[in-house]
């Protein structure tokens, strides 16, 4: 015989079987939800984490543009510096020379009676006392001058260091570079994680990662040759032009010491002074300073005189021995240079539910973020608006990093 349910049972039955099917409903439900807004926030997480690290690789190679232009401002500063000493120690070899003068002449006097032995006094004193500086000058010039050119040495190796943390060429890898590990560390500080990765190589082989990792590749190369390393005997006299350019208040004192007088419209007395600077594979500044004099029908005689130049002090007298500038350098253009991060991270980060057999196929998040290195002039009197009125160089340290939504160039 068959066993029948009665229709209540039956209606029962029909019933509990609907609410477990809504309760099954309603839990697939929560799951996906609760999995749908841990991967949106952790995929949040990630975005923020790849902003950082773009935004790091940005500001790391501004910070090493401004590096080159703050230790070319200091090289030509220092070889100013050393040219402004010769042209002291050529006005104090010529204040010598003129005091030695003074005492023959104030031998000469001291025959005068009351009168002549105190000349003579006044003039031993001012020879002695002249013998001293001159002597004191020269010895501090033995250690300045080289010690002035060593240190620019040691800035233009630096400079070797700046170029080289801001990537490698290309032939090395781009995943070996110091600007890529920078940002991977600062996407790691973000998301406190090490699972996350920037730029990794497998990463960027993957179909996902095709564009952006040619795009990563493509700004490597390009940061790396948009700097170029020059000396003065192959720039085309550049870093020559730069010096003279760079003289400011020193310019009067090292171009222009000459004066002239008359003596009671008899006797006219000239003071001239000469400059001479080369750069090269060798460099020098040579000065010279005289005072002649012209007694009325007759020609220019010279009273005194002093010389000076930087290879007495330093055979080997460099001055700037090699900078960096950019590698194009076209006048009148803006340049720029963009940072791409193409940052991943598992799916297991999101600490998802793998409930009732509801997996994700998924294995990982991926973003991908772009920031740009540009040269902006802060306003000043001169230049009222910002960024105008100058154009990229790495002599003004005006390099900034930014984020930009143009991810990938398009």
């Amino acid at each position: 015989m068959r066993n029948h349910l009665s229709p209540p049972n039956r209606e029962r039955g029909q019933a509990i079987v609907l609410i477990m099917a809504i309760l099954m409903l309603a839990a697939g439900t929560v799951v996906v939800l609760y999995n749908t807004a841990q991967t949106a926030t952790e995929k949040t997480r990630l975005v923020n984490a790849v902003d950082a690290a773009a935004y790091s690789g940005a500001i790391w190679t501004a910070r090493n543009l401004n590096f080159m232009a703050y230790t070319n401002r200091a090289m030509v500063a220092n070889h100013v510096a050393v040219g402004h000493f010769v042209s002291y120690m050529s006005w104090i070899r010529y204040m010598e020379d003129s005091t030695d003068k003074l005492d023959t002449v104030g031998t000469i006097l001291s025959v005068i009676p009351y009168v002549g032995p105190a000349i003579k006094k006044v003039t031993q004193m001012l020879e002695k006392y002249a013998g001293i500086l001159e002597r004191g000058t020269e010895q501090f010039g033995k250690v300045y001058v080289p010690m002035s050119d060593g240190l620019n040495s040691g800035l233009s190796i630096a400079q070797l260091a700046a170029k080289a943390s801001m990537g490698a060429s290309t032939d090395l890898g781009f995943l070996s570079t110091p600007l890529h590990g920078v940002m991977e560390h600062a996407a790691k500080q973000y998301t406190e994680s090490e699972s996350i990765k920037v730029n990794h190589p497998q990463e960027l082989l993957s179909l996902d990662g095709a564009l952006s990792g040619a795009q990563i590749t493509s700004e490597l190369a390009e940061i790396f040759n948009f700097t170029k390393r020059y000396s003065p005997a192959d720039d085309s006299g550049k870093m020559k032009s730069l010096v003279d350019a760079s003289l400011g208040p020193s310019r009067e004192w090292i171009d222009d010491r000459d004066w002239s007088l008359s003596l009671l419209g008899i006797i006219k007395l000239k003071k001239q002074s000469s400059n001479s600077h080369s750069m090269g594979r060798l460099s020098d500044w040579q000065e010279s300073d005289r005072l002649r004099y012209k007694w009325p029908g007759g020609k220019w005689k010279t009273l005194a005189s002093g010389s000076a130049s930087a290879s007495e002090f330093d055979r080997n007298y460099e001055g700037i021995p090699r900078y960096y500038d950019l590698e194009d350098r076209s006048p009148n253009e803006q340049r720029r240079l963009t940072v791409t991060a193409y940052a991943t991270m598992p799916i297991s980060e999101a600490r998802i539910m793998d409930l009732m057999g509801m997996r994700t196929t998924t294995t990982q998040m991926a973003a991908v973020s772009r920031a740009e290195i540009v040269h902006v002039r802060p306003p000043t009197p001169a230049f009222a608006t910002v960024g105008e009125g100058e154009y990229s160089n790495v002599f003004n340290p005006f390099w900034e990093g930014r984020l930009t939504r143009n991810v990938l160039g398009l």
